[in-house]
């Protein structure tokens, strides 16, 4: 089918600035998403170092690192012991058994005896040394604990506090964003809805600048909502996106595709108002629905379009 020239020149430059609209709406993205990032530079952050001083704890943790080193050294002190013990253990039994077999062979060897009554005494020496070193763990143990509950206190409530303080923060930077994104969401709308009935030629601007608005606003209530209603994010994703295909679909039906505007766009390209057949200058009714298109001009009683409201003959 060939299209005049006229007509593609037109299709192009629609095309053209739907191509530029959707690039206005990218850029107008990325300076309102920096805005959005900057604005969460304003509040001042909860600083954890800074509450950790203020808890106290360093100096305890310090405090608990020494003892826990003294403990380790007791603990390992404690396995050299119990080590020892057990090889003076097996050197006892092995000599005693020794010097019992001798005893019931009937020899009394002297210097079995000997070796026996020592490895007895060095068995008790490790024994004492054994429970002696038990002790002292059980010391280190004891100074310990107390230390290291008031640590987990401490760095209990750290966390709360920090975790408060994050909350506060985050509650701040969203008040400044939506402070920011709602009121120029609401901008838009009404720039848009009133150059809209004053038919301003460079309306597709003010729709960027409502695309981008409504885009961003999205994307920052979907954000927080992402993060605080998790558990509720997929039936909220669902319910805001039914809410705004609805609107989009009756807004559509409203302002783009509504009867009136459809009729005035179709006589405007010389077409049938009701069914879009292209119609003859001199057509007073639709060879295709019979839908009256032209009537006599009450003023100059030329034909005129019946969905317009000027005579392009006379003025009037």
């Amino acid at each position: 089918m060939n299209v005049h020239p006229d007509e593609q020149e037109r299709t192009e430059a629609t095309r053209a600035e739907k191509v530029l609209a959707l690039g206005l709406v990218v850029f107008l993205l990325l300076g309102g998403l920096w805005v959005l990032d900057r604005l969460g530079d304003i509040p001042a952050r909860p600083d954890y170092a800074l509450l950790e001083a203020r808890h106290g704890i360093a100096p305890l943790q310090e405090e608990v690192s020494r003892l826990a080193r003294d403990l380790g050294q007791a603990q390992q002190a404690l396995t050299q012991a119990q080590e020892a013990e057990s090889q003076a253990r097996v050197q006892y039994e092995f000599r005693r058994e020794e010097y019992r077999t001798a005893l019931d062979a009937g020899r009394d060897d002297p210097a079995r005896k000997a070796a026996y009554q020592e490895a007895l005494a060095a068995y008790q020496r490790a024994q004492e040394a054994t429970r002696a070193a038990t002790a002292v763990v059980a010391r280190w143990q004891d100074a310990l604990r107390e230390p290291q509950a008031r640590l987990e206190e401490k760095r209990a409530a750290l966390s709360a506090e920090f975790a408060r303080a994050s909350r506060q923060y985050e509650t701040r930077v969203l008040l400044l964003r939506l402070a920011y994104a709602l009121p120029v969401l609401a901008l838009a709308v009404f720039a848009w809805q009133g150059l809209r009935r004053r038919q301003f030629p460079y309306l597709v601007l003010i729709t960027s600048f409502m695309a981008f608005a409504v885009i961003q606003a999205a994307f920052l209530v979907g954000s927080y909502a992402w993060t605080l209603f998790r558990a509720w994010a997929q039936l909220g994703v669902s319910l805001v996106g039914v809410a705004i295909t609805a609107a989009g679909i009756v807004s559509l039906r409203r302002y783009v595709f509504s009867p009136r505007r459809v009729a005035r766009a179709r006589a405007r390209a010389g077409q049938c108002t009701r069914c879009g057949l292209p119609l003859a200058r001199d057509y007073a009714f639709c060879p295709e629905c019979g839908n009256r298109v032209a009537e006599p001009c009450p003023h100059c009683g030329q034909l005129r379009p019946s969905s317009l409201p000027i005579c392009p003959h006379c003025g009037q």
